[in-house]
């Protein structure tokens, strides 16, 4: 309808166009809420076929945070809003922003219009009533009422109607929350109105201030005495507006005192939509779940088993292309790395490899990291796997270090506790119990001329036939587990297992020696305590 959409964060940028329009434009440390502004300056497509879900706030005083920002980042804008042709805000983008400032003012006026009218000013209570709760539940309880109408008829109707009756009584019981939490978003609405116009026209400071999510769950409470006493302010709030309603002289007493005492009660309900909930009782998985979530994890592992070679220099390549034909990425990256190291160490506890193919994987590619170019400790963001050059543009990716760290750190504790008993095969008996136990079905739907599964069957028998061989390296270097020499569990003694074991706590070390050498100092901001995406190198 009008040529363009609305950035709201998430979305697909041409930078070089962002550049080349946004670069000297903006006021430095003024612009908190960039969304809207920039989406209306750079312009905006629409892309209808692409869904972005973003992890919703777990707690109730977490989403009143981030309201919170959201609402002095829009207040910031005034000044933008003051000079539309200055900064090419066209007529559709200023009602954007105006739109969300209006929105900010939805708890305050309705509060305000609450108040008044319990004071005996303007329209009645029930009616000033009725405008509130329609203002915050109308949109959900339009859509669950909608959505009590099917739009076929193939439907499990009694399916359909449980679940269209529990979406309206959840957007009821929204609307019922958001009531007693009238007082309270009221409050903070204008808490943040109030900081920003004092920003703006006095301070001139904290413009940029920024809770990130995770630190805003973090510091989050659960208990019920430590929220009531967060929100505090909220009942003495409705003690004093009833009181002052009470001299007032209101025509309304007793409507007066239940909503005061509605509004009194709203840590309660923050605390109730916020509460951790209890371990389901069906949260274990029964054995046939546990079956597939152990048949996907082996079709994973094929990954690693059949393209980590000494044709990649026993890294990892990037991703293998298997639709219109095969084609194998010679590339890797810190992430794919540690990833694999940690996959190759699970695939030992899943029993689908024996100890010492596994001793045999990690040496080799521990092998080929020593002589990989690093900068100041940190292996660089993207590698050729055949010739282990770093391909341009160097770069060392703080997120990628911080992977391939953390992953270095938990296979050397896998090492560790391997190396405790190397020789105990119960891990492989299991893992061929399944295996056979996935093959059955399978060679039944072969024997029935089932093409379908035939490509299936192919890799299963072929995974099968792996963990097998990998099986024999173990009992042909003298480990007894699946020899019967030792039972399964019980303490492995001998020579074999003795340098099993040494090979485990040198390749534990040197992966504790890797992760220690990359130097993050560079790449912390100690003033805003954060770290820098990354550093280019060349």
């Amino acid at each position: 309808l009008f040529g363009e959409g609305t950035f709201t964060g998430k979305g697909l940028l041409h930078v070089q166009a962002m550049q080349a329009v946004l670069a000297g434009r903006l006021p430095d440390g003024r612009v908190l809420s960039h969304d809207l502004l920039e989406g209306s300056m750079a312009r905006c497509g629409t892309v209808t076929d692409i869904t972005v879900i973003e992890e919703a706030p777990f707690h109730a005083d977490v989403a009143a945070a981030r309201l919170h920002r959201w609402t002095r980042g829009d207040w910031q804008l005034l000044p933008f809003l003051a000079q539309p042709r200055r900064w090419g805000l066209r007529a559709i983008n200023q009602w954007k922003m105006f739109d969300n400032l209006r929105r900010s003012l939805v708890a305050p006026m309705s509060l305000a219009l609450l108040g008044l009218s319990l004071a005996g000013v303007g329209i009645t209570p029930l009616a000033a009533l009725a405008l509130v709760v329609a203002a915050f539940s109308a949109g959900p309880l339009m859509g669950a009422v909608a959505g009590l109408s099917p739009s076929r008829d193939d439907l499990a109707k009694r399916h359909f109607y449980a679940q269209a009756l529990a979406d309206l009584a959840r957007a009821l019981g929204g609307g019922l929350w958001l009531l007693q939490q009238l007082l309270a978003q009221a409050a903070m609405a204008g808490d943040a109105i109030a900081r920003t116009a004092w920003r703006l026209a006095v301070s001139q400071r904290h413009l940029l201030q920024w809770t990130t999510a995770a630190a805003a769950q973090a510091q989050a409470r659960h208990g019920l005495g430590p929220l009531l006493l967060a929100h505090r302010r909220t009942p003495l709030a409705a003690l004093v507006l009833l009181a002052v309603l009470l001299a007032a002289g209101t025509p309304y007493p007793l409507l007066a005192g239940g909503l005061c005492l509605l509004w009194a009660t709203a840590p309660i309900g923050t605390w109730w939509v916020s509460r951790r909930q209890p371990r389901r009782k069906d949260a274990n998985l029964g054995p046939a779940e546990r079956a597939r979530l152990g048949d996907i994890a082996r079709d994973t592992w094929r990954f690693f088993e059949r393209c980590v070679g000494p044709d990649d220099q026993h890294l990892p390549p990037d991703n293998l292309q298997t639709v219109p034909h095969e084609m194998l990425a010679h590339r890797t990256s810190p992430t794919n790395i540690g990833l694999y190291l940690l996959s190759a160490a699970c695939a030992r506890q899943f029993g689908w490899i024996g100890t010492q193919e596994l001793l045999s994987r990690l040496e080799a590619t521990t092998a080929t990291l020593d002589g990989l170019l690093r900068h100041r400790g940190h292996f660089l963001n993207w590698y050729d796997t055949q010739t282990g050059a770093p391909l341009l543009p160097m770069y060392v990716s703080t997120v990628d270090s911080g992977n391939l760290c953390g992953h270095l750190l938990a296979t050397a504790q896998a090492c560790r506790e391997l190396a405790d008993a190397p020789h105990d095969g119960a891990a492989a008996q299991r893992a061929i119990s399944a295996s056979r136990q996935r093959l059955a079905p399978l060679l039944v739907a072969a024997s029935r001329r089932q093409p379908a599964r035939r490509d299936e069957l192919r890799c299963c028998l072929a995974d099968h036939r792996a963990t097998l061989r990998s099986a024999r390296l173990d009992v042909q270097a003298g480990l007894a587990g699946l020899a019967g020499q030792t039972p399964a569990g019980a303490p492995d003694a001998g020579v074999g297992a003795l340098l099993a074991s040494h090979r485990l706590l040198a390749l534990a070390r040197r992966f504790e020696a890797l992760a220690g050498a990359a130097d993050f100092r560079f790449l912390y901001h100690r003033k805003r305590h954060l770290f820098h995406i990354g550093w280019r190198v060349a």
